[in-house]
């Protein structure tokens, strides 16, 4: 049975197991991050975010399958890229939230399971003081397709993350915090969403 849970670093365990999966599905099923002695010695992925993020884990019969990171502020993930405020002219505002690190475990991955950590995340932002929510996705990739789907927007900015080893270029998607709650008010809209 599907379960999910919001952890940040803190949550030892959990935050390790959410590492752990980050490696076996980046590096080792679909090879995207560029080889690292440290991440292959040590099994886990991370960077610099994770330490102040909060994660979205999703249990198995208890055993984790599937995350979700959440940063908030302005010092997000994609606010590293160079030229970004050129084409996203509110991305540095302080109240920001970004989606990212979205996975499923390959068994596990159906629509059942990405539409509940979907809305785990909407449950969990939707008290909180945010203008927009934002997430880079690979172009073409299925996170990419349900979240246009589901309403977000797209700037006219794609980039290639020199962190992964795949040449698929990355998007920024966006959506307001005025938007999102509309949306989610229309449960409809999320239940019967087909991949």
């Amino acid at each position: 049975m599907f379960k999910t849970s919001i952890i940040t670093s803190k949550d030892y365990s959990d935050f390790i197991g959410a590492l752990q999966l980050r490696y076996a599905i980046f590096s080792e099923e679909l090879a995207y991050v560029k080889k690292n002695n440290v991440y292959d010695l040590l099994k886990m992925e991370f960077d610099e975010f994770d330490k102040e993020a909060y994660f979205v884990v999703l249990r198995y019969n208890n055993e984790i399958v599937g995350s979700a990171r959440l940063n908030f502020g302005s010092h997000l993930p994609f606010n590293t890229k160079s030229d970004i405020e050129l084409y996203c002219p509110f991305s540095k505002l302080s109240n920001n939230i970004e989606i990212t690190k979205f996975m499923i475990r390959r068994d596990k991955r159906n629509s059942k399971s990405i539409l509940l950590v979907l809305n785990t995340i909407l449950k969990f932002i939707g008290n909180k003081d945010y203008s927009y929510v934002f997430t880079d996705v690979f172009k073409g990739s299925v996170t990419h397709n349900l979240l246009q789907k589901f309403g977000f927007k797209q700037f006219d900015y794609q980039y290639i993350d020199e962190y992964f080893t795949i040449d698929t270029p990355s998007l920024i998607l966006y959506m307001s915090k005025v938007e999102l709650e509309t949306i989610t008010t229309q449960n409809d809209k999320i239940s019967k969403m087909v991949f």
